[in-house]
């Protein structure tokens, strides 16, 4: 038999042949992925996200982490979805897009109708254009008297983490976590407070305060101190500072049947004096101790001894 005279009369039909096998061929291991495809995501019987709520501000994005179970399984297709678009939506692959401030639910499905939510909760975008600064960039201060401190933004909407307030120097002032600063001895120092915002950035801004002696007060006349029985005497009290404003003076008298107040500590902050009226009682000695309270805190005692005859 002459094989070559016959592969040669049957040379198309052989290569037709030949096409159609291979076709075959590919067909069934294409078939084949398929159907593993299709088994494996019949075969999913959990899904868990790791974490159950996360937040994020307009704009951003996040990848969902998620584990499917039983491990092992090939080429798994989840369907996502949001519940609300107009908040945050989800990709194909679980690529959360943050939209507007509010709270959605995000869902993943599974053929086998697996399913997990993550709740997401998208905030206000942190500009990055804020500004902070203090109400008052320098200001004098007496020893033993506070000034609170108070941060204004810019933009005032701000969202930030934490607020750490610092002092230069605090044997000359200290400041609490509120902004209150108190003078402790003379000297300057610098107050700073350091914000953290919601995007992780920082922002600062600083005060120099200059601290200085604390207000005394005295007698405007040291004759004031002595009176008859049955006699009254007005006794006024001088700040040593004229600049002060005065909040509140009170009193306390030793022995009252030697003296009394009978007109209560009046204030009067155009001349920064305190005027009283005592009335002699009995003999003897006694002393009253005065206490003035500023607008800014500082607290100013003096002790009036008095005598009378």
């Amino acid at each position: 038999m002459d094989f070559k005279s016959l592969y040669e009369e049957n040379k198309k039909n052989i290569i037709i042949l030949i096409s159609i096998v291979l076709l075959l061929i590919v067909f069934m291991v294409v078939f084949s992925g398929l159907k593993k495809e299709k088994d494996d995501n019949s075969k999913v019987s959990n899904i868990i996200f790791s974490e159950e709520e996360i937040s994020i501000e307009e704009n951003k994005t996040y990848q969902v982490k998620y584990e499917i179970y039983p491990g092992g399984l090939k080429d798994i297709k989840l369907t996502w979805s949001s519940v609300d678009d107009s908040i945050a939506t989800v990709d194909e692959n679980g690529l959360i897009t943050a939209i507007r401030p509010g709270t959605t639910e995000i869902k993943a499905k599974s053929v086998s109708g697996a399913v997990d939510n993550l709740i997401v909760k998208v905030s206000e975008e942190t500009r990055n254009d804020t500004t902070v600064k203090f109400n008052i960039e320098n200001f004098d201060l007496k020893i033993n008297t506070y000034r609170r401190l108070i941060l204004m933004f810019e933009p005032e909407d701000v969202n930030y983490d934490s607020i750490e307030w610092t002092s230069s120097d605090e044997r000359i002032a200290t400041v609490s976590q509120v902004g209150r600063v108190n003078g402790v001895k003379t000297g300057k120092a610098v107050i700073t407070a350091t914000v953290k915002l919601k995007n992780g950035s920082y922002l600062s801004t600083s005060s120099n305060v200059n601290v200085t002696k604390e207000t005394t007060l005295s007698l405007a006349n040291s004759s004031q101190t002595s009176l008859y029985e049955d006699t009254t005497k007005e006794l006024v009290l001088t700040l040593s500072d004229k600049d002060v404003v005065i909040k509140d003076a009170t009193y306390k008298v030793s022995n009252e049947n030697i003296v009394q107040v009978i007109r209560r500590p009046l204030p009067n902050n155009d001349d920064a004096t305190v005027t009283s009226t005592i009335k002699g009682i009995g003999k003897g000695k006694a002393t009253i101790d005065y206490k003035i309270e500023t607008t800014d805190g500082e607290i100013i005692t003096f002790t009036a001894n008095i005598t009378v005859k």
